[in-house]
C-alpha cells in the first residue's frame, strides 16, 4: 500500500529524465544519479559537498554552457514510509514546471540508500 519510485540509471553517468525539461529551457531538468554504485557521480551530493550559492554547469548538445545556481537542498526524505507531506515533496522535484530549474537527484546517506536528496538550482546564466 506504499508509494515507491524506482529509477533504471546509468552506472557510470548521471541520466536525464526524458518527460523533463532540456538546459536552458525554461522548464526543468531533472537529472539523477548514483551516489555509491559505479561512478558514483553524485556521491560529493550524499556527502554534503554541495552548497546553497554554489554554481553548476551544464553543457547542451551544441556545446552551450548554462549555468546554474543552488537554491535548495532538500532535506532527506525516505524511501520507504515516507510521510504524505514527504511524498508530495519528492513529486514536487519531479513535476514538470514551466521554470528554468535544474534538479539532481540521489540517494542519502552516503553509505546506504534508505533515502532521496535533492538539489535544486535556477537558471542565472549562460556562456
Amino acid at each position: 500500500g506504499e508509494r515507491q519510485a524506482e529509477w533504471q540509471l546509468p552506472l557510470e553517468e548521471a541520466g536525464w529524465h526524458v518527460n523533463s525539461g532540456k538546459v536552458g529551457a525554461d522548464q526543468a531538468v531533472v537529472i539523477s544519479g548514483h551516489h555509491r554504485l559505479g561512478g558514483h557521480v553524485f556521491a560529493p551530493i550524499a556527502q554534503g559537498g554541495v552548497q546553497i550559492g554554489q554554481e553548476i554547469w551544464l553543457t547542451d548538445a551544441q556545446g552551450h554552457i548554462w549555468i546554474y545556481t543552488v537554491s535548495e537542498i532538500s532535506q532527506p526524505i525516505p524511501v520507504t514510509g515516507a510521510s504524505k507531506a514527504e511524498q508530495t515533496k519528492l513529486q514536487s522535484y519531479l513535476a514538470p514546471l514551466q521554470h528554468p530549474q535544474l534538479v539532481l537527484l540521489t540517494g542519502w546517506p552516503d553509505f546506504s540508500d534508505t533515502h532521496y536528496l535533492a538539489v535544486v538550482a535556477d537558471l542565472t546564466g549562460r556562456r
